[in-house]
């Protein structure tokens, strides 16, 4: 996508800023203080989105913690070029993430992920503790662990890989974008349900041929297999939120996942889909708050806590919130 076309009213633009690395480009949107050294909150999107995914929930993060909070667009996503990655596999796509830290300077001892978003993050905290350097928490929403299996993966991966190859899959695929009932239709496929500001967004990226390009190279690109492998040797914690919702990332996979991480955490939030943190953002960015605030204080006993909403939560499950209900 070019910038120049979408500046003028981008999600919180204001806060963009561009970085170099190599022959590549990567757009970011810092909140507080991101100057060199600084601790910061990052925040990584899912395939197909852009950090407009977190423009309301990353301001408010900031601003409640006084921390610095960063977002980026993913390789070939949004204002990112494709060339900030060697590839769009997980393990280049993660170290280009940690490399681009690494030039800024940052320090981020949270990483919160969407969907894809997630098993980067997880990616690059496995990476690091192989380096023998500390690895960050892990926030996962809607995280994508599970690779495909059987009959779907034996279809998906070959099929994705001739529709990347393809240089006019992207411009036919951004073509058919152009009507709002395929933008609409992609939408109520996760599960989510979003205001019409929120379905402005994602069609102005459907229809970026570059844009399509990218999501599906990563798709075509992405291979879960070795992470899924490697995940009982995650040494940091890994929070996984679930929206009852989902159609995307089904809900029964985090409890997969946490099956293969010790001491994983879940909690499980119904009447959201995929997309939860851009339906209900102002909730969502007062419980990470409340998580990440609860680092300072003494661990929880086994004791029933009364959170809001209604909601109760008992050691390591949590009974579905209530948020959305009508």
């Amino acid at each position: 996508m070019k910038w120049q076309q979408h500046a003028h009213d981008w999600p919180q633009a204001e806060h963009s800023q561009f970085v170099v690395m190599g022959a590549g480009q990567w757009h970011t949107q810092c909140f507080g203080q991101c100057g060199p050294g600084a601790q910061i909150i990052l925040m990584l999107h899912g395939t197909g989105a852009s950090t407009h995914s977190w423009r309301d929930v990353a301001p408010a993060v900031s601003e409640s913690l006084g921390t610095g909070v960063v977002c980026i667009d993913l390789p070939g996503h949004g204002f990112t070029s494709d060339r900030a990655s060697r590839s769009f596999s997980l393990p280049d796509v993660a170290q280009a993430v940690l490399n681009l830290l690494e030039l800024q300077h940052w320090h981020a001892p949270w990483v919160i992920g969407h969907s894809a978003g997630a098993a980067i993050a997880t990616q690059m905290s496995l990476a690091q503790h192989s380096a023998g350097r500390h690895a960050h928490r892990i926030l996962g929403l809607n995280g994508a662990f599970v690779p495909l299996q059987g009959r779907v993966q034996r279809w998906f991966s070959p099929m994705a890989k001739v529709l990347a190859l393809n240089p006019l899959i992207p411009a036919i695929f951004s073509m058919s974008a152009q009507r709002d009932s395929v933008v609409r239709g992609l939408l109520d496929g996760t599960g989510s349900v979003l205001d019409d500001r929120g379905q402005q967004w994602y069609a102005r990226l459907m229809r970026d041929p570059d844009h399509a390009a990218a999501a599906l190279q990563l798709m075509a690109q992405w291979n879960l297999d070795e992470l899924w492998q490697r995940l009982p040797q995650l040494r940091c914690e890994l929070h996984l939120w679930v929206g009852q919702r989902d159609r995307t990332v089904m809900p029964k996979q985090a409890d997969q996942t946490a099956a293969q991480v010790p001491g994983a955490q879940i909690r499980h939030f119904e009447a959201v889909g995929h997309l939860m943190h851009e339906e209900r953002p102002e909730f969502f960015a007062q419980e990470i708050v409340a998580l990440v605030r609860a680092l300072n204080r003494p661990s929880p006993s086994d004791e029933p806590i009364q959170l809001r909403d209604g909601e109760v939560e008992i050691g390591r499950k949590t009974h579905p919130s209530q948020i959305g209900q009508q």
